[in-house]
């Protein structure tokens, strides 16, 4: 029998149960999900998605992370093979400014003091909104919202759904009744 003396056996044991097990992780795709709330949700959803897609690449963006994929959307088209946006953020930068930042000092002092409020400066705003710019999108979205998201409200999507449909993009929505913000 082997017997290894390590000083912190915990530490050791993932590394000893990589390498008895030929390494598996080489083989398999890893996902990582990070985040105060949602991961349960997220990696259920995860789940879904890679049992249904194998071989692809696709971004899951939620909440804040829906903003990201709105801005991927646009900034690099033809990137993923589908973006789901679940319980997203508004596609639209000065909504966001005014909900989360109207008030935090660094963005009065410094942002719109630059650049002018959403109010001061609609067209700068409107610029850096991915809404403005989904003439670009080329990828399939996947919108997934709840009808009683008192975070990020269902006007959001519905406005962002619309517009991506009379642009004829690629995009499926689904609406949770009575769901909030945080679901399944």
């Amino acid at each position: 029998m082997t017997f290894i003396q390590v000083a912190d056996p915990r530490a050791q044991l993932a590394r000893v149960a990589r390498r008895f097990h030929g390494a598996p992780d080489r083989d398999l795709p890893v996902v990582g999900v990070t985040g105060t709330n949602g991961k349960t949700t997220v990696t259920h959803l995860i789940r879904h998605f890679l049992q249904a897609a194998e071989n692809r690449v696709g971004l899951l963006g939620r909440s804040m992370g829906g903003g990201i994929g709105f801005n991927a959307l646009v900034t690099a088209p033809g990137t993923f093979d589908g973006v789901v946006l679940f319980a997203s953020v508004s596609s639209k930068t000065a909504e966001n400014t005014n909900k989360w930042l109207r008030n935090d000092p660094v963005v009065r002092k410094e942002i719109f003091a630059k650049y002018g409020s959403p109010e001061q400066n609609p067209a700068f705003w409107d610029d850096l909104s991915a809404y403005t710019h989904f003439e670009r999108v080329t990828d399939p979205v996947l919108v997934l919202h709840g009808t009683a998201d008192d975070t990020c409200p269902i006007r959001w999507a519905n406005e962002a759904v619309a517009k991506l449909k009379s642009l004829d993009k690629d995009v499926t929505y689904v609406k949770y009744p009575g769901a909030g913000h945080t679901f399944f």
